[in-house]
């Protein structure tokens, strides 16, 4: 653009010198028709209508002698990225309401690097591609996931994505999932808002979920062996506000040991079920946790549903570990103490625990005279003097009396 353009609503006017000129041929050539037509005599509508035309002509000639140009503001090509995130959970396996084939079967056309799509796409941005389950990670080609992860951390793939581009532009996300995830994605979008948009791909045929399942599980072991075992269950409900859930602990071979019944009055629903269980039998243990709608639940056998979207999510494993008693305890002592029978009576008490004792006696200890080389073994008194000197029998008999000598 020249040093004399001019803009107006996004038109620069590189040719603003010739303004006045062609201002004055528009002028002009406006005259010169209006007359023409004038002269004839007679208008009708089909002459206005010509006469128009030329005005609108003699305009659009005066505009191009200005050498318009639109200005388009286009990001630098590698400017800004772009993040494709793939959910490589099982869950994207499921067919949804509405369809027949699953997710990933469907989303597989798409993946391939080298479709159209990621081409034109790559011309404009950085393309970065991902893959979730229980973590991020960077992929190469999407076409190769498998789609077997455990875990669906979408909230967690979000927000390292957030802070790994913290300090970059970045033009958004485009996130292929089918949303149902395994951590808080809602407390996640409440509690901030996002810098990059997100454009999350749905099929136009999916239908409302419904689906119960056990988000998470816990178990709490005391110190005590005759202590109950506290089992937690964190369960949520999705398309179903209004149903009954019945949650269950069973052993691993389906036998129920309790069951609570719980009411979904929201949508989605979330929940905390706590058992309390006494194991019959000290060691190590596995026991089910599972979830179902009350018109599907069954005491014995396996469960089928005609609503939830899956029953994959419906069960949990947990593994209880009691330890083996009971544990002896052995008391060594030299000789019977007084605190032993207290000590065994509260013993007595605990199954756990078994006490048994010790003691040894030993023989008497032989005395020993402990006495240095240089001591004398006369009596110290008598040094210097004579044994018939009467002073010195003297000293000696007091000290005798007194017991001082030996």
């Amino acid at each position: 653009m020249g040093q004399g353009s001019l803009e107006l609503f996004d038109v620069v006017i590189d040719r603003q010198d010739w303004l006045l000129a062609a201002g004055m041929i528009v002028a002009g050539l406006t005259v010169l028709v209006t007359w023409s037509y004038w002269m004839r005599g007679r208008n009708s509508g089909l002459r206005a209508c010509a006469m128009g035309l030329k005005i609108t002509a003699a305009v659009l000639l005066g505009f191009c002698l200005l050498e318009p140009m639109r200005r388009v503001e286009r990001p630098r090509p590698g400017a800004n990225a772009i993040a494709i995130v793939v959910d490589n959970s099982r869950s994207m396996q499921m067919a949804s309401p509405g369809n027949r084939a699953p997710r990933h079967e469907q989303l597989q056309p798409l993946l391939p690097t080298d479709t159209s799509w990621q081409a034109r796409l790559a011309q404009d941005f950085d393309v970065r591609r991902y893959a979730f389950d229980d973590r991020l990670r960077a992929v190469e080609d999407l076409s190769l996931l498998d789609f077997e992860g455990n875990h669906s951390s979408l909230a967690g793939a979000i927000q390292t994505l957030a802070q790994r581009f913290s300090r970059r532009p970045m033009a958004g996300i485009l996130l292929l999932t089918d949303g149902l995830a395994t951590d808080d994605v809602a407390g996640l979008a409440g509690q901030q808002e996002w810098s990059f948009p997100i454009y999350p791909v749905v099929s136009a045929a999916d239908a409302p979920v419904r689906d119960v399942r056990i988000r998470d599980a816990a178990v709490q072991v005391s110190s005590f062996e005759l202590a109950p075992v506290g089992i937690d269950a964190w369960v949520e409900a999705v398309g179903l506000d209004g149903e009954q859930v019945v949650v269950r602990l069973m052993s691993e071979s389906g036998e129920t040991f309790d069951k609570q019944t719980v009411t979904c009055n929201t949508d989605p629903f979330e929940q905390r079920v706590r058992f309390t269980w006494r194991p019959t039998e000290p060691g190590f243990q596995v026991v089910q946790v599972r979830a179902a709608l009350k018109r599907e639940d069954r005491d014995t056998g396996p469960i089928t549903t005609r609503r939830e979207v899956t029953l994959a999510n419906n069960l949990r494993l947990l593994a209880v570990d009691r330890g083996r008693g009971p544990y002896r305890i052995l008391y060594v002592a030299g000789r019977p103490n007084w605190e032993f029978k207290f000590l065994r009576r509260a013993l007595e008490e605990d199954i756990e625990l078994q006490l048994s004792a010790l003691i040894r006696i030993a023989k008497e200890e032989p005395k020993f005279s402990f006495r240095d080389r240089g001591v004398r073994s006369a009596n110290p008194l008598r040094a210097g003097f004579d044994d018939e000197d009467d002073t010195t029998r003297r000293v000696v008999g007091t000290h005798q009396r007194f017991h001082l000598v030996p």
